[in-house]
């Protein structure tokens, strides 16, 4: 079971504005630790130079697309492990196979809730910790 406070996501995503909604719905989630790329090149840069537990892209994006960025990120030995989310307008079923067979681990159509992003992260990682720390003891304070 992962605390959200320790997980670091990388979020991708040509729109400055998605990127940032992307953001408020993680912190919303608890998750603090975000760095955000506009784009695939960026978002690889970021990767080779420090890890991730989970991976946010879109899928149009100019320089790089969500599926072209998502193979080069499974061709890699270390970062291919990498759980990764796929996001976009696109919600045709052929449409969804391309981005899965291009390896991404869930698929989320925009717009997208808290609550959907929740269940694509716990779906992926497992049951997400909230709580910095547990109690022990059956005492209430």
């Amino acid at each position: 079971m992962p605390v959200v406070h320790n997980l670091n996501v990388l979020v991708v995503d040509d729109q400055p504005s998605m990127r940032g909604l992307t953001k408020v719905c993680l912190k919303r989630l608890g998750i603090d630790r975000i760095i955000d790329a506009g784009t695939g090149r960026e978002a690889l840069d970021a990767m080779n130079k420090q890890r991730f537990d989970l991976v946010i892209s879109d899928w149009l994006m100019p320089d790089m697309d969500g599926v072209e960025f998502v193979k080069k990120v499974r061709g890699h030995p270390i970062l291919g492990r990498t759980p990764f989310i796929m996001t976009s307008t696109r919600e045709l079923d052929d449409e969804i196979s391309i981005a899965v067979e291009a390896g991404v681990d869930k698929y989320l159509v925009k717009p997208f809730s808290v609550e959907a992003l929740k269940e694509c992260l716990e779906a992926l990682l497992g049951e997400l910790e909230t709580t910095r720390a547990r109690t022990t003891s059956g005492s209430a304070a």
